[in-house]
């Protein structure tokens, strides 16, 4: 049996590569498709960057894609991204080959529902013709999508939440779907470290003046300015509280790259999850990594600048701050010299109540199995394996 992933991230998308171990039940071998490559006319088979991984993943030219699919045997695919209008065709001709595939998406935030039209209309690439395909083509092809006229049924799809549902834009599946929970809690439930609260207070640097979110859209950032006033701002807490504020930095930036920025506050890489779970304070604006803080029951405060005035995160921060009941601090708005301990305790307050009703919407949704998603999955390409001999 082959299992191949279907990739459309330098980093893997969902598809974390070291469950492979779930698939040890099954005689299978991998393979990895970029679909990227089915776009762009390129056609190569060498090592890209892949996250904690040196595998090679087969980029495949557009015209060649039918001998390549005419080849498979005993083949499923397994895909974490929904249909889009450049890639639609792939699924139109595994269809025609009777290829299965599963569907694995469980990604999906609030933020990504309530506010991708917004994002459109602050992409650099944004015309007309953009605007109509994603308000009115989109939801036509996606309709049709539904109806399974020319796409087969996914053997199997496993979602996360409701935001997930909400999002996705395959046929219904043959074997219907099996709801279990987000990619982030695969990872939080595998954490092997100890939670607990040392004299660590944690900012959760997201490389914003670089970040794609500010590349792709219609809006600059200067670092130095940006970057003087969260450092001003943790100066101050770290004089407050007497604890020692550590910079966790983003997966994609450059060693050495912030560092002029925040003086002796120490930046570390690759240890955000660990930092985390040992911190007794969380700083940050709209970050994914705020998953683990809800989890480890952190206080956290949700940090605003003006540079964010003219982009979507500004409203991605405030959808986190409705979506935890939190008071959102505007850093502008404050003196930081006038700036008192019970400033800070009262942006940082924890709820209980609404962090348990967080996980439950983007997390782990009520009734949810606690066993892995990839085990489940590894389990219904053993049946299929079965079923062909």
């Amino acid at each position: 049996m082959k299992i191949i992933f279907l990739i459309e991230h330098d980093h893997g998308g969902v598809i974390p590569f070291k469950h492979r171990t779930y698939f040890d039940k099954v005689d299978v071998e991998y393979d990895y498709w970029d679909l990227r490559y089915l776009k762009n006319g390129k056609r190569a088979i060498e090592p890209i960057w892949v996250a904690n991984s040196d595998l090679i993943i087969k980029k495949i030219h557009k015209s060649d894609l039918e001998r390549e699919l005419s080849t498979l045997k005993e083949s499923v695919f397994i895909t974490g991204h929904g249909i889009s209008r450049k890639n639609r065709f792939f699924y139109c001709l595994l269809k025609k080959y009777n290829i299965p595939y599963i569907v694995l998406i469980n990604v999906n935030y609030f933020f990504n529902v309530k506010i991708n039209h917004w994002r459109r209309l602050w992409t650099i690439q944004t015309t007309l013709k953009s605007l109509v395909l994603h308000l009115i083509y989109t939801p036509i092809v996606n309709f049709f999508n539904k109806l399974a006229i020319d796409i087969n049924r996914p053997a199997l799809t496993i979602l996360g939440n409701y935001y997930d549902q909400k999002k996705y834009n395959f046929p219904a599946p043959s074997n219907g779907v099996k709801y279990y929970y987000a990619g982030n809690y695969e990872r939080i439930k595998n954490f092997q470290g100890k939670i607990q609260e040392d004299d660590l207070i944690i900012f959760i640097d997201q490389n914003l003046p670089w970040h794609n979110e500010t590349v792709g859209y219609k809006w600059n950032m200067e670092p130095e300015i940006y970057y003087q006033k969260i450092a001003r701002f943790l100066h101050k807490v770290q004089h407050l509280t007497g604890k020692k504020v550590i910079i966790a930095a983003h997966p994609k930036t450059e060693p050495g790259k912030i560092e002029p920025y925040f003086g002796s506050m120490p930046v570390k890489y690759g240890e955000t999850m660990n930092l985390l779970a040992k911190c007794s304070l969380a700083i940050t604006h709209m970050s994914t990594t705020i998953d683990y803080c809800i989890y480890f029951k952190k206080p956290l405060i949700l940090l605003y600048c003006s540079e964010f005035d003219n982009s979507p995160v500004k409203y991605e921060i405030k959808l986190y701050g409705q979506e935890l009941n939190k008071k959102i601090l505007y850093l502008d708005q404050i003196s930081p010299d006038d700036f008192s301990i019970n400033e800070l305790e009262k942006y940082s307050y924890v709820n209980d109540k609404d962090y348990s009703n967080y996980i439950y919407k983007n997390l782990h949704p009520r009734n949810a199995p606690e066993g892995s998603y990839w085990e489940y999955i590894a389990n219904f390409v053993a049946g299929l394996a079965l079923t062909n001999k």
